[in-house]
């Protein structure tokens, strides 16, 4: 086999309780992470040259040793012992920046598809450490599409509860905000402020995000967007994913989500990224 493919998902946090901080710099987390069908488009072949070399048509994501695929792909190839080289596609759908994974997911998807690719010369847990090496999210894309995260993020365990949303409608506002400044602003809050909103309440558990307050009190549009969505009839419940800036809002049965969509432009503008996926 000379070339392969992947659709990297994207995901979104129904849950992200913060419960301090820890010695190695990190926080402790307690998260539900759940795939959604938003994806980007990997594609990874077999070359004669002796490099690892991305192209990313249409994004200003850099595509030297700085990108996430590209340290995914060297330190593949360095824990399996290959001198081959690699041409990688990374065709993105998922905003950066935004909360949804997406370089997470595509720096898993590169090492599943490295890893067939070349004959499957690591095993199951050795993706795993290599995932875990890369970035706190990495690991939950080689498991379950549902799955709880402790520690950072990177300890995986099962949810046993039922009643998932099947459905959610997805908003990015246009602009990001990276993850180590809203883990700072976190830790800079004082103590009484360290939880967000409780936005609904599941058999899964309490639908919190912690980040929210610092988030929201320095990116001011996203609060405006959570309660327009929350506020809808067609919605459950609305929360930001992850650091942001992607909004979420949960959808009824049956919700028309075009309908939303088009409600959402005329209110907030056009600079507003929308798309309805599913869930699971």
């Amino acid at each position: 086999m000379r070339r392969t493919e992947r659709h990297p998902p994207a995901k979104i946090n129904l849950t992200l309780h913060i419960r301090g901080a820890r010695p190695d710099g990190f926080h402790e987390l307690d998260t539900i992470f759940i795939r959604t069908s938003l994806c980007d488009r990997l594609e990874v072949s077999r070359a004669e040259h002796g490099d690892v070399r991305l192209e990313c048509p249409g994004s200003d994501l850099p595509t030297g040793p700085d990108n996430l695929v590209v340290r995914a792909a060297e330190l593949f190839r360095q824990h399996a012992g290959l001198a081959g080289g690699f041409d990688i596609l990374l065709e993105k759908h998922i905003p950066a920046g935004g909360g949804l994974g997406g370089g997470s997911s595509d720096a898993a998807a590169a090492l599943d598809a490295l890893n067939d690719l070349c004959g499957n010369p690591l095993s199951a847990a050795d993706l795993l450490a290599l995932a875990s090496s890369l970035g706190s999210d990495v690991p939950f894309f080689l498991g379950p599409p549902i799955a709880r995260g402790t520690g950072r993020g990177e300890i995986l365990g099962a949810v046993g509860a039922t009643g998932f949303p099947d459905r959610a409608l997805l908003v990015n506002p246009g602009f990001a905000v990276p993850t180590p400044w809203a883990y700072a602003a976190y830790r800079a809050q004082p103590p009484g402020m360290k939880r967000g909103e409780v936005n609904a309440t599941f058999p899964w558990g309490e639908m919190r995000n912690d980040l929210e307050p610092p988030v929201f009190a320095k990116y001011l549009l996203l609060p405006q967007i959570k309660s327009w969505l929350r506020d809808r009839p067609e919605t459950i419940a609305a929360m930001m994913s992850g650091s942001g800036a992607t909004m979420f809002a949960l959808l009824k049965p049956g919700a028309d989500a075009a309908a939303l969509q088009l409600d959402l432009r005329s209110a907030f503008g056009h600079a507003c990224w929308s798309r309805e996926v599913r869930l699971g």
